[in-house]
């Protein structure tokens, strides 16, 4: 980069941090200074935005752009898109302010052991490593080989030796746990067995956690100490932030939509009963769809059509049953159900709106989170929900994971 170059970058990396700060997203100094210090372009060389239309995407490339509008597109608080599997983006550089919470919960320290899960660019596994002050310290796990190699090496020319790993990140990286702060940078409905395992005492966790209906938090977990907790056994609490946020999800936890295409297809049975149902109410909340998706592991969509009503997909993939509702007025709903096990689903769904409304509705920071074991759920007074822990698969050892250092 020429000097004018680097003498504008540090200009826009500026406007970002006062940016962040006015958000409320960045609160302490040395987060703002690693955001500060660090150039986002050394990581990100090309995106891929929206078409006009919406039905498909442009690439941009640095070059092409040119300097000064290639960098502030660079440090705009928004995600860049940096891979894409057909129409779907698969990777990408997140939203600075979404950057900026996750660091903010994860409150590294000097010299501390990190775990990163979601490489992609790059970028914040560089952040870390500046928190950290040890870039060999800091691990990041990416399954895409190209953009492991790609991060890399823009790692090496800007921090340093950090250690970027070719594997599956539901595994972690054990040969070099534990680990006191691990950082998952995508989102996912579930948690791995393998980063339990791989926290240390006294450890913290930071997921962007987003269940089925797509209400994400992110979730704050932490592992007791070792004097707290029972001889031998794995044990936490955590909780979730109330600000909603959105990740891509990680490999594994895209919805199902070849289920939703199949019972769509199926015969419908009409219900118009529930007028004023407890269901359409909760699934207008974001609170209520938060506590529906773990309730009862719903999949689906909520939103409106153009004419401003509501339109709701709720998917059980392992019942094969689909609950299509249609606002038609305020206090009017239409219900089509579809599957063998549809009424059954029905069912379910208002006993869980039932539930959440009876305990007052409560939001999802009002939920904790308990860990012992292999097992993990929110509660709230008395409730529990599940959430579900995978564990971790016996064909998958170490040593193959060690294999796969870039």
């Amino acid at each position: 980069m020429s000097e004018e170059e680097t003498r504008r970058s540090q200009e826009l990396r500026a406007q970002l941090v006062a940016h962040l700060r006015r958000c409320g997203v960045l609160r302490s100094a040395r987060v703002a200074a690693a955001f500060a210090t660090l150039p986002r372009e050394a990581f990100v060389s090309h995106c891929y935005v929206r078409t006009g239309d919406g039905r498909g995407w442009q690439s941009w490339q640095a070059e092409a752009c040119g300097p000064e509008r290639w960098l502030e597109l660079v440090y705009t608080d928004q995600v860049l898109v940096t891979r894409l599997d057909g129409d779907w983006p698969s990777s990408s550089s997140s939203m600075p302010s979404y950057m900026a919470r996750m660091l903010e919960a994860l409150e590294v320290q000097p010299g501390q052991q990190v775990l990163e899960i979601g490489t992609g660019t790059g970028y914040t596994a560089a952040l870390l490593a500046w928190l950290t002050g040890e870039p060999r310290r800091v691990v990041t796990v990416e399954v895409v080989p190209e953009l492991a190699v790609q991060a890399r090496e823009a790692l090496l020319r800007t921090v340093g030796p950090v250690r970027v790993i070719r594997a599956d990140g539901w595994l972690g990286y054990a040969p070099a746990a534990p680990y006191e702060r691990l950082l998952v940078t995508a989102s996912a409905a579930s948690l791995s067995l393998a980063w339990l395992r791989q926290l240390a005492p006294g450890g913290r966790l930071v997921l962007p956690l987003q269940g089925g209906l797509q209400e994400g938090r992110l979730l704050v977990l932490e592992r007791a100490e070792a004097a707290e907790a029972e001889p031998g056994r794995l044990q936490g609490r955590g909780h979730c932030l109330p600000e909603p946020c959105a990740f891509m999800p990680l490999t594994g936890e895209r919805f199902c939509l070849q289920v939703l295409n199949e019972l769509s297809r199926q015969p419908a049975r009409q219900w118009h009963e529930p007028a004023t149902g407890l269901v359409p109410q909760a699934l207008q909340e974001p609170a209520g769809r938060w506590w529906l998706q773990w309730a009862t592991g719903a999949f689906g969509t909520v939103g409106r059509t153009r004419a401003g009503q509501w339109m709701v997909n709720c998917l059980q993939p392992q019942q094969q049953a689909l609950v299509h509702l249609e606002e038609e007025t305020a206090s009017s709903w239409r219900v089509r159900a579809q599957g063998r096990e549809a009424a059954q689903w029905w069912q379910q769904l208002e006993a869980a709106a039932a539930q959440w409304q009876a305990l007052g509705c409560p939001p999802p920071e009002a939920l904790e989170l308990c860990w012992e074991g292999t097992a993990c759920w929110w509660q709230v007074g008395t409730t529990r929900l599940p959430l579900v822990v995978r564990p971790v698969e016996a064909s998958r050892s170490c040593e193959a994971q060690a294999s796969g250092i870039s």
